[in-house]
């Protein structure tokens, strides 16, 4: 399968958003701003508006990991076997 097909299924887009939503949540429960976030992890600040924003087709999981190692957010995940 092509990478741009991999990166727009609808499995990876449910993972990402997800993982958004936690980094997000933590970000605002530590920081007053989007500014004062950004600066923490060093990112632009846009990136963490378009985070916001639930645009998960402009991050990969990769970004979205280190992006949450820079910023300090601790994310558990837990993995359940699918019934058939």
């Amino acid at each position: 399968m092509p990478a741009a097909q991999l990166s727009s299924s609808g499995t990876e887009a449910q993972f990402k958003l997800v993982l958004m939503r936690a980094i997000d949540s933590d970000l605002k429960r530590r920081f007053r701003t989007l500014a004062e976030a950004a600066d923490f992890a060093d990112v632009p600040w846009m990136r963490l508006s378009r985070l916001r924003n639930g645009r998960h087709e402009l991050f990969s999981v990769n970004w979205l990991f280190r992006l949450a190692d820079a910023a300090k957010v601790h994310i558990r995940i837990s993995v359940d076997p699918v019934n058939s």
